[in-house]
């Protein structure tokens, strides 16, 4: 379940607010096993085009840690598994199709978290709690 709002302001600038509830169910497993897992997530984000060719763009989200369930009953734990992050971007115009841009993430992992934001990377590949951090420089022109 996702909700979205954006909220283009007449002063170049726009608001966008997300919050959904993910659950994964699974049926038929013996006593002991994964039954259920849901948690919430929302973000932020605020972009600002200033006068120019400069724009800048600003976002926070966040992971709860959730909650689970076991066939049968058994004790299940999520302690640990939330995590959030912050993106802070700018890019310059030099024409219609092409920008210079320059970006940072950091990602939080909370101590049992394995949240990532590297595409083509699994989650067998970001030990439980590895912080994340990313910079970028490039340049896109669309043809």
């Amino acid at each position: 379940t996702r909700l979205m709002v954006l909220y283009n302001f007449a002063s170049k600038a726009k608001v966008q607010f997300n919050v959904s509830t993910v659950e994964y169910t699974e049926s038929g497993g013996a006593a002991g096993k994964f039954q259920e897992y849901d948690n919430d997530r929302w973000s932020l984000t605020w972009e600002q085009q200033w006068s120019g060719p400069w724009r800048t763009t600003v976002a926070y989200g966040n992971s709860s840690e959730g909650s689970c369930s076991l066939v049968g009953g058994a004790a299940c734990s999520t302690t640990g598994l939330g995590g959030n992050m912050l993106t802070l971007g700018a890019d310059y115009s030099f024409s219609r199709r092409t920008k210079l841009f320059l970006l940072y993430a950091k990602l939080n992992n909370n101590s049992a978290a394995q949240l990532r934001n590297l595409e083509n990377v699994a989650a067998a590949q970001v030990a439980p709690g590895t912080d994340i951090t990313q910079y970028a420089l490039g340049i896109r022109h669309d043809f």
